[in-house]
């Protein structure tokens, strides 16, 4: 699961659970806080009003009346047999108390009791036992309307749903905001991280944050600068080596014609064939030697193009014309139209289009070998090189453009170092590139096509036959 993904999840069920906790308050513990806040405020309310009511002045039943008034209460004070003996306000329901709870009360004990009045909705009452100086015992009943407090816990509830899904959704927003700016640095790191595995060590992240983000930045940008200093030491080293083998190469390979020369006839007839592997070694060694050398040049210097118009056509067919000596069989068939045009290095594309040709040729075991073209969006031309040949696993293509990789370990045809020459080329020229497999295997790159000459009539672009999946490429 992405960081993003649980982040929005993580805030989700904090906000979630808060909101379970509201409505748990609010519509299991407010209604019973209402109530219980609402006995205390009767229970204080009748002490007052007993107190008035035994002080005996008119202006303390005034007084009483007033406090029953404004808080819209009702009290009585009843003889144990019901019989009112003071009152402020309206009757009270003194029949809502029944006999067993009436006798609970003579014992001592307060009762509350709620109960729903037509026209006034629900009612809370307070009877409890009294002492009048003038009567004796008694019960004092206070009662109160609860309309206005279930109103507005109607209301509570009835506005809960709504803003407890706004709450939710703008803490959903609040979360992708909050992930795109933490995720921010760490997308910059991750681009970072591809980069260096891709082998470009020049990137730097250059972050200026004092967080534990931008400590990382700057460890990954301190890697990057050391790992292309290694980088760039491991080329020099490699291209010194292979630079310095041409020269034991060409003694080893003079002295062995020299000695060959003067023997015997007899004697160089029998050593003809080691005298054939040695040279063949020899040559091989040179080659290889060859390729590392314009590798190291490729990468380490892949500005150094020389660019100019370039007919497609023509070129591919004199690589086809160079190859058609090598063995294999297959048939090289070129499927350009005459009017393309891209800008390449011709001498650079060569090795591009040969080394894909040869593998062809040497390893797919294929009958037929296609190049052709097609236009593509952006001022693009797509060039292909299809067999129909055995094609190539999923551990093939993910090596293909790998260097020293060979797709049979034990094969000794090649070094594993011409489509990494190519990729190089390809990489110079700013070009994309891939390959896939379907009726044998296609390996495909873009170049930039080059513009027409005014005035010249623009010809439909040649569109290569047949139905092609999506094309991963290669940054």
């Amino acid at each position: 699961m992405k960081i993003t993904a649980r982040l929005w999840l993580y805030i989700a069920a904090i906000v979630a659970s808060m909101l379970a906790l509201i409505w748990y308050f609010l519509v299991l513990m407010l209604p019973g806080s209402y109530r219980d806040d609402a006995v205390a405020a009767l229970d204080a309310h009748s002490d007052i009003i007993l107190q008035l009511w035994e002080s005996g002045g008119e202006d303390d039943f005034d007084a009483a009346a007033a406090i029953v008034r404004d808080n819209a209460l009702s009290a009585e004070a009843r003889t144990l047999s019901g019989d009112i003996l003071l009152q402020a306000g309206w009757q009270t329901e003194f029949e809502a108390l029944t006999y067993p709870e009436l006798e609970q009360i003579q014992g001592g004990r307060y009762m509350t009791k709620q109960f729903f009045r037509p026209g006034h909705g629900q009612t809370l009452l307070l009877a409890k036992p009294v002492y009048l100086r003038a009567y004796g015992r008694a019960i004092m009943i206070i009662r109160m309307p609860m309309a206005p407090v279930e109103e507005a816990q109607a209301l509570l509830n009835r506005q809960l749903l709504p803003v407890s899904l706004c709450s939710l959704g703008a803490a959903l927003i609040i979360a992708f905001l909050a992930s795109r700016m933490f995720l921010k640095p760490i997308r910059v790191i991750e681009r970072m991280a591809g980069a260096i595995a891709e082998g470009d060590f020049s990137r730097r992240i250059g972050s200026k944050d004092r967080s534990e983000l931008g400590d990382l930045a700057r460890a990954v940008d301190a890697m990057a600068e050391r790992l292309g200093g290694l980088e760039a030491m491991r080329r020099d080293f490699i291209a010194r080596v292979s630079h310095q083998f041409k020269t034991p190469l060409s003694i080893i390979q003079g002295h062995a014609e020299l000695i060959q020369d003067s023997l015997p006839p007899d004697t160089a007839a029998a050593l003809a064939p080691s005298f054939g592997v040695l040279f063949d070694e020899i040559d091989r060694l040179s080659r290889m030697s060859g390729d590392i050398l314009l590798l190291s040049r490729l990468q380490s210097s892949p500005g150094r193009l020389r660019l100019a118009p370039l007919r497609l056509k023509e070129f591919c067919l004199g690589v086809v014309r160079s190859l058609s000596i090598l063995p294999g069989g297959a048939a090289l068939t070129v499927d350009v139209p005459e009017s393309v045009s891209v800008m390449a290095d011709a001498a650079e594309l060569d090795h591009v289009l040969r080394n894909i040709c040869q593998n062809a040729l040497l390893h797919s075991g294929a009958s037929r070998i296609a190049i052709s073209s097609r236009a593509k969006p952006g001022s693009l031309v797509e060039v292909k090189v299809s067999d129909n040949g055995r094609g190539m696993s999923p551990a093939q293509l993910e090596g293909l453009w790998t260097r020293f990789y060979k797709g049979d370990p034990n094969s000794r045809t090649g070094f594993g170092l011409g489509m990494a020459i190519a990729a190089a080329v390809l990489d110079a020229h700013g070009s994309s590139y891939g390959a896939y497999c379907e009726g044998g295997a296609t390996v495909w790159f873009t170049l930039r096509a080059a513009a027409a000459p005014r005035g010249a009539k623009k010809q439909a672009p040649a569109i290569s036959q047949g139905s092609v999946p999506p094309e991963p490429s290669r940054p």
